[in-house]
């Protein structure tokens, strides 16, 4: 029977700081170095950083380019410290995810020792999902229950005491 050689997973790290002085690239690659070491059967292929994006507005030059890497079947497995520093935004956050499980790459969140291949995260996702929907038809339901035309002005309602 041959010896069948298990192929190394192709892994990236994805770090995001809120500044320069954040930025230690020294430290992320020692990081992924520690992984390495510890996961032998992964091979190393990058790290990606993004520096200052935490407030949404500054777009995420990395993170596209780990995205259109992704496209490009560079890699299968991300790590990234937390799922904060994927995003702090739940919908972008929710979409990454999405993303990139559907172009195959699995993503493994440290802090939280979690994986986009865990069906935990798939029930928070799909719990958040209806959640928002729910706010949503709440909303709508408050904007149709206000009929301007019937409401008393301001200076005439009581006030009870």
């Amino acid at each position: 029977m041959e010896n069948q050689k298990k192929q190394p997973r192709k892994v990236v790290g994805y770090f995001r700081v809120g500044n320069e002085s954040q930025l230690d690239t020294g430290w992320q690659q020692a990081h992924m170095e520690q992984i390495k070491n510890a996961h032998p059967e992964y091979d190393l292929v990058g790290t990606y950083c993004d520096v200052g994006c935490s407030s949404g507005k500054i777009p995420k030059v990395a993170f596209m380019k780990l995205i259109e890497d992704a496209r490009d079947g560079k890699f299968d497995l991300v790590i990234t410290p937390s799922m904060s520093r994927l995003s702090r935004n739940p919908e972008v956050f929710i979409d990454c995810v999405q993303s990139l499980k559907q172009l195959g790459v699995e993503i493994y969140f440290e802090n939280e020792m979690c994986s986009s291949k865990s069906i935990e995260l798939d029930h928070m996702i799909s719990i958040h999902r209806h959640m928002e929907k729910m706010l949503l038809d709440n909303q709508q339901e408050d904007t149709d229950d206000i009929d301007i035309e019937d409401s008393e002005p301001v200076s005439e309602i009581q006030m009870g005491g």
